[in-house]
């Protein structure tokens, strides 16, 4: 079976200063889950044979990999599309892998159905709690390599780094889906979040890892569908953020230079 896990990012914090927002962030997940409509019937796809969430926590089971992988990062675009327009945008964080799957007993008959266990769970949860900061979906090593020599297309949304493995969500499943302007839109509202919040110091750098994951996004777009690419980039308004963009960045490392070179000077 394969296991998609996911959870809110930042959803201690909101819970522990803001729980308006908390529950915002809730209802906007349960929302997208629940709509009827062609989003709805995406995300609410028969292949999913199991779900199960718990606070701000999401597990999914589909014995079809790769369709799992494509809804995934469906969820992931969707969410981000609907929720970054309004007041409380929400960001989630994810992992998905491939294993053995069981479901059991409840702890608690009177609030749950079933509970699920086994390596794939474990594994799709660790996966989550890479370092790497950001809105992320990880995918089990195993798993991607199944998906680079299958024929789905979904091998264009796999980017390695090391040991590690992500799909670049804000793309759609296959290269010719793409729709340069839907894809630039969300970039956009993703560039807004980094200008916005890039500062802050406790969620700063997840916000950093967004901007790396929508910037490695349009650079896989550019390579595989250039003038969807070019569309995106229009869309986004890439060319007049990037200097702002490039300035939060460079701006920590700068900082630590001129002390290094401060102390070095004494």
């Amino acid at each position: 079976m394969c296991v998609f896990f996911a959870d809110v990012l930042g959803f201690g914090r909101l819970s522990e200063t803001l729980l308006g927002s908390a529950q915002d962030s809730l209802a906007a997940i349960a929302n997208l889950l629940s709509r009827e409509d062609v989003l709805g019937e995406i995300l609410n796809r028969p292949g999913w044979v199991a779900r199960y969430g718990l606070s701000d926590s999401l597990f999914l089971v589909s014995e079809a990999p790769e369709e799992a992988v494509a809804a995934a990062a469906e969820i992931f675009f969707n969410l981000a599309y609907v929720s970054h327009a309004g007041p409380a945008p929400v960001l989630m964080r994810g992992g998905i892998a491939k294993g053995q799957v069981a479901q059991v007993g409840p702890l608690f008959p009177e609030s749950a159905k079933a509970n699920l266990v086994g390596p794939a769970v474990v594994e799709a949860v660790r996966l989550e709690k890479t370092p790497l900061k950001g809105p992320r979906l990880f995918v089990a090593s195993a798993l991607a390599a199944e998906i680079e020599h299958g024929n789905s297309g979904l091998r264009w949304l796999l980017d390695r780094r090391e040991a590690m493995c992500e799909i670049l969500w804000p793309l759609p499943p296959r290269a010719d889906q793409a729709n340069g302007h839907l894809i630039g839109e969300l970039c956009g509202k993703a560039l807004a979040l980094v200008e916005r919040n890039a500062g802050d110091p406790e969620a700063g750098n997840h916000y950093l890892g967004y901007l790396d994951i929508a910037v490695r996004s349009l650079f896989r777009l550019l390579e595989a569908r250039p003038e969807q690419a070019a569309a995106a980039i229009e869309s986004s308004r890439f060319k007049e953020r990037a200097n702002r963009l490039e300035a939060l960045l460079m701006s920590p490392e700068l900082t630590l230079i001129d002390m290094i070179r401060d102390l070095a000077g004494r």
